[in-house]
């Protein structure tokens, strides 16, 4: 009977030492990971070929990608008409199955109508990961309409991303766990 529970004792004491080495393998993945506004830059200026239109550039940095399905845009005071995404890449995930990601540049014209108020504002949300299977919250950017069309140079920065990045899938219980 004593060999049978010092079994079990090896077998707890080995698991929950295992259970250790991943959380420190995850702590220090994380810790190597960008800023969420230097892995995914966004840029609006107006557009050099379609007048009452800006050009979004996002500069994804190498080793990281952006949800496809993740890319929303809205508008206050401005009905905008649909906005086409490129196709994107295909890569399977572990969570969500085969889904369209984006990586190192992307261009997307947006379009506004000629009578615009001069209060309305564009609000992107997005969310990316790391190859490393580190994903970040989903992040909102928000820019006034009229600056950008103007030709004020604009950097948008995420307002919502306090959260770190966390392993795999940003919804998951695991991550809760492991980023503590």
């Amino acid at each position: 009977m004593k060999k049978n529970s010092r079994n079990v004792s090896y077998t707890l004491f080995f698991s929950l030492f295992g259970s250790l080495c991943i959380n420190a393998t995850a702590a220090l993945d994380t810790q190597n990971v960008l800023p969420a506004e230097q892995a995914f830059q966004v840029q609006a200026t107006p557009h050099p070929q379609a007048a009452n239109s800006l050009l979004l550039r996002f500069v994804i940095a190498p080793g990281y990608y952006l949800y496809r399905d993740k890319i929303h845009f809205e508008s206050n005071n401005v009905n905008l008409p649909p906005i086409s995404l490129p196709s994107g890449e295909t890569k399977t995930d572990a969570v969500f199955g085969k889904i369209a990601i984006f990586r190192n540049v992307l261009s997307i014209p947006v379009q506004f109508p000629q009578k615009l108020n001069p209060n309305a504002t564009l609000t992107l949300r997005l969310q990316g990961c790391a190859d490393i299977g580190v994903c970040y919250p989903p992040a909102t950017h928000t820019v006034s309409i009229a600056s950008a069309l103007k030709g004020e140079k604009i950097k948008l920065s995420a307002e919502s991303s306090s959260e770190q990045p966390s392993k795999g899938s940003s919804n998951s219980v695991l991550n809760k766990f492991l980023s503590n």
